[in-house]
């Protein structure tokens, strides 16, 4: 229990003065291992999620991320693990464990998700095809499973998403 507290507690510790995006806004560019925003900008939306699976939100929200996955709506799913010590082998094997088939990539330097401003995990950001920020889901728990599946659906279907504030859930790391 200590250890998922503490998981949880760097994440939202090390994000204290970190500015936070929100829908209309621009999506911060990225590079983390091998992966980049830019990788996908211009062909495909993208769905990111600031995981950390030293944290019990983060874990419990992870089945959203596969869910988009296999709805195989033509949205590119990433999970950034924001956790210092947990290389990609790790990583890896874990999600391998688990039978989850989203691509996963550890960003020990929190790089990534200060550009984000994700203060808590789990953090989604759903993005558009031009690099533009749609959604942004802070938390676990009630409606944020709802929320990112159904925004995710309807970027798919209709190139955009109706709701444009922060939804937040009761569950933070």
């Amino acid at each position: 229990m200590v250890k998922l507290f503490m998981g949880c507690l760097l994440v939202a510790l090390s994000s204290v003065a970190w500015g936070q995006v929100k829908p209309g806004d621009d999506a911060p560019a990225f590079k983390v291992q091998d992966v980049s925003l830019e990788d996908y900008k211009g062909e495909q939306a993208v769905l990111l999620m600031f995981s950390s699976i030293g944290c019990g939100y983060a874990v419990a929200e992870l089945p959203v991320a596969q869910e988009v996955q296999e709805a195989d709506l033509g949205i590119a799913v990433l999970v950034i693990n924001l956790e210092r010590g947990r290389d990609n082998a790790a990583l890896a094997e874990w999600k391998e464990e688990r039978k989850m088939t989203f691509t996963a990539v550890a960003d020990q330097q929190l790089a990534s998700g200060k550009a984000y401003g994700a203060r808590h995990t789990p953090t989604f950001v759903l993005i558009d095809k031009q690099g533009k920020v749609l959604g942004v889901y802070e938390g676990s728990g009630a409606g944020i499973r709802e929320a990112v599946v159904a925004d995710a659906k309807q970027l798919a279907k209709e190139g955009k998403v109706a709701r444009d504030e922060i939804v937040l859930g009761p569950g933070k790391g």
